[in-house]
């Protein structure tokens, strides 16, 4: 990734986040989150619109060795809606997003091992063509994505 120096400041939202966490007995965790995003001018990326996301989860103890968890959240985008015209060149994507979280941890006294996978599907539009030579005209292309990652994780103390 090539980086330009730059003297603009950036222009970030404003962000308000509330989260909470509730065990509801010895073995099992649930927690939720919801946080909004201001809508933003930013002279380096660009105009982003406000948007919410909300994150649900569970934890839940097996034994003093295992866990399992589990979340479920949104991505959703705060890219402006695509335009047919009066655009720059380019365009961001608008894509939001569904996604869900699958954990396993495993204990020891100094170290956690997890495994884990992370899926999420959405759909949107993108812009993948410069504009129309005639008359100037985006071609706004319909567009699904997914993303799968597996994770491996581990950590030790002594």
């Amino acid at each position: 990734m090539i980086q330009l120096p730059s003297d603009e400041e950036r222009q970030l939202p404003l962000t308000l986040a509330v989260g909470a966490a509730y065990f509801y007995d010895t073995s099992l965790l649930l927690s939720t989150d919801v946080t909004f995003y201001g809508e933003t001018e930013d002279k380096v990326l660009g105009a982003r619109e406000r948007t919410v996301n909300i994150a649900l989860g569970a934890e839940y103890y097996m034994s003093s060795e295992l866990a399992l968890r589990a979340g479920f959240y949104t991505n959703n985008a705060n890219t402006p809606t695509l335009k047919t015209t009066g655009a720059p060149n380019t365009q961001p994507e608008h894509i939001d997003l569904i996604g869900m979280s699958f954990s396993a941890s495993h204990f020891t006294r100094n170290s956690v091992l997890t495994l884990g996978m992370i899926y999420s599907w959405g759909n949107g539009e993108a812009q993948l063509f410069a504009p129309d030579s005639n008359d100037g005209s985006y071609k706004i292309q319909d567009v699904e994505m997914n993303s799968l990652t597996l994770f491996l994780s581990g950590t030790y103390s002594y």
